[in-house]
């Protein structure tokens, strides 16, 4: 009775002594994961700010995306406006060269009558 009452001692005292290594790696593998927790969390919350980082950036290239083709457009108008103009103008110079060259024509012309009709008196006396 008495050997196989220090056996069982033995294998109570071996039984706890498993059962205390089993906790302590559970623990451990509780410690573990929460870490792993906390580094996952860490590497998610670093990847959300980079995103947003990046969106951020996106958003004022796309801003001054959006500036540059309303300057772009505004400046392209006023191109067109200039050239109209300059169109314009050589329409009016164009006519105003037309109208002085008439003119210069209607001067010869008269001229040349008076010299025909002085000529004409001339011939008359």
């Amino acid at each position: 009775g008495r050997e196989a009452q220090e056996a069982l001692v033995r294998k109570v005292a071996e039984f706890d002594v498993a059962c205390q290594r089993e906790r302590a790696r559970v623990e451990e593998e509780k410690r573990g994961r929460e870490e792993d927790g906390e580094r996952m969390r860490a590497v998610v919350q670093s990847l959300k700010e980079e995103m947003k980082a990046v969106r951020e950036e996106e958003e004022k290239r796309r801003d001054e995306g959006r500036r540059a083709q309303k300057s772009l457009s505004s400046e392209r108008k006023a191109v067109q406006e200039l050239t109209e103009r300059v169109r314009e103008l050589e329409e009016r110079e164009r006519e105003l060269m037309e109208a002085v060259e008439r003119r210069e024509e209607e001067r010869e012309e008269e001229e040349q009558e008076k010299e025909e009709r002085g000529g004409a008196r001339t011939a008359e006396k």
